[in-house]
């Protein structure tokens, strides 16, 4: 998981601070394309999904970036 690009990382709310992430659903192939790349892997395929238009976002049909 990673923070979201468009949005601060922490919002501050009256009971402490909130840390905002993203959490995108994964086609089989992306996840197939993850395997072994580690952190680097994770950076370029959100950078792909960022380039798709995707972005954080997670939509059941769509298809893969990779």
């Amino acid at each position: 998981m990673s923070k979201p690009r468009h949005l601060g990382s922490d919002l501050p709310m009256p009971g402490g601070t909130v840390s905002l992430i993203a959490a995108t659903v994964l086609t089989i192939d992306e996840l197939k394309f993850l395997r072994g790349k580690g952190p680097a892997g994770r950076m370029e395929l959100a950078d792909k999904l960022y380039e798709a238009g995707v972005g954080h976002l997670s939509l059941l049909h769509r298809p893969s970036v990779v």
